[in-house]
């Protein structure tokens, strides 16, 4: 641990502290490919909370108009922007630190042709129980569920637009917001994906031809 760390994890007492390039170094890795998305669409072994409220980030007339105007209206230009090509078009990722309820939170917006399909809230510092249980049961009484949920990673919530939310608690506690699962986007990454596995086999496979004729 270099000097800087240990000062920076001093004045947040004690709280992981990683630098701010390396942290957005890591997202730009993990978004390079369509699995981050695609994972959160395979919902098969999850069990459906259905509620009959839109998932959605707002319902205010300035962000149906225009959302990423209403994005810097309400909390500035991003900390950082990311934006990845893929064949069907580019998407571009907004980064925040915002603070909810006094809790610190890292924010991302995902769009795609200037409309968002995802975001989500990370929260990074949430050690007890109840603030975890808190924010869970905020979801819960806005979404009108019922159920008692013991293990969160087995649920989903999910609305008649087929709109998702998952919640993850590895590496922090994680709310995922994934807007119409069932939209032309998700089927083109579905089929971007398979090419690439494919085109992954071949690669492997011709590796395996090279050596078997030279050894």
């Amino acid at each position: 641990m270099n000097i800087i760390t240990k000062i920076c994890r001093i004045c947040r007492g004690n709280k992981p502290y990683y630098p701010r390039d390396q942290y957005y170094k890591n997202l730009l890795n993990k978004y390079k490919d369509l699995e981050p998305y695609l994972s959160l669409t395979n919902l098969h072994n999850k069990k459906a909370l259905l509620t009959d409220r839109n998932i959605g980030f707002s319902d205010s007339q300035l962000f149906k108009k225009n959302e990423r105007k209403y994005f810097k209206k309400k909390y500035g230009k991003p900390n950082y922007v990311i934006v990845n090509k893929y064949s069907f078009g580019k998407i571009t990722i907004w980064f925040y630190r915002v603070n909810i309820a006094s809790q610190e939170a890292n924010m991302e917006l995902h769009f795609f042709q200037n409309s968002l399909f995802m975001y989500n809230y990370i929260f990074p510092y949430l050690k007890k129980n109840s603030d975890k249980n808190n924010l869970l049961n905020v979801i819960k009484k806005k979404y009108r569920i019922d159920k008692e949920i013991n293990k969160i990673p087995n649920y989903y919530i999910m609305d008649k637009k087929k709109s998702v939310i998952n919640i993850f608690e590895s590496f922090g506690f994680k709310i995922n917001y994934v807007l119409n699962t069932n939209s032309n986007l998700f089927h083109k990454m579905n089929d971007d994906f398979k090419v690439a596995i494919e085109r992954d086999k071949q690669i492997k496979n011709q590796y395996k031809q090279e050596l078997y004729e030279k050894l």
